[in-house]
């Protein structure tokens, strides 16, 4: 049975860098024709804009159609295999994530693990298993982000971004949850998700390329 991706792109006021990774997971997972060949593909990998829904939805300006967009997003995420959020993240911060301004008139915009928690919860059901994975750059890295975070006995996982965003949305909602703590990229020729290493990581705060 394949696959139903839906992909939320919270990544730039565009879309641009998310609907990158959506290019590649339809690579990966191309769109299927059954054995009814009269029927239209069905599309593995739905791509969602989130970013002036989750501005109208953290600002309480709902515009007309908000209501009609939410049922939509609700109703495909609850269907999805697996459910899929782009958002940037730097690496020295365990408390935000950031909408990228390509528009040029604005600056970055953060968005706290809280916020993004309130909206997951508006939009996850009570009831309905969710397998959510958060495509954040350092999303599981903690905060003492220098360390090498493959000595796992020495990390703090609980104050990453990840952690506190799942310890928000658990108690109400039933959610496997899959986060990275190196930066993320999309393979454009397999579909495949890459994560930079550590050593990659260690270079890098070391000024160096690995």
């Amino acid at each position: 049975m394949p696959q139903k991706i839906v992909f939320l792109n919270m990544s730039d006021d565009l879309g641009v860098d998310g609907h990158k990774a959506v290019t590649a997971l339809r690579i990966k997972s191309p769109s299927v024709r059954f054995k009814n060949y009269h029927v239209k593909k069905t599309e593995q990998v739905t791509e969602v804009n989130m970013v002036d829904f989750y501005r109208a939805f953290a600002t309480g300006a709902h515009y007309p159609d908000f209501a009609t967009e939410r049922a939509k997003i609700r109703n495909l995420c609850q269907g999805a295999t697996k459910v899929m959020l782009s958002i940037h993240g730097p690496m020295t911060s365990v408390n935000y994530g950031l909408i990228r301004s390509t528009l040029g008139h604005r600056p970055d915009e953060h968005v706290s693990y809280q916020q993004l928690a309130n909206l997951l919860l508006n939009i996850f059901l009570p009831g309905v298993q969710y397998n959510f994975t958060l495509v954040m750059c350092f999303g599981a890295r903690s905060s003492n982000y220098r360390l090498d975070h493959q000595n796992l006995d020495l990390i703090d996982w609980t104050d990453s971004f990840a952690y506190k965003l799942y310890q928000r949305i658990s108690p109400q909602r039933s959610v496997r949850m899959t986060a990275r703590t190196g930066e993320l990229s999309f393979n454009m020729m397999t579909g495949v998700s890459e994560v930079q290493t550590e050593v990659a990581i260690q270079g890098t705060l070391e000024g160096r390329s690995v």
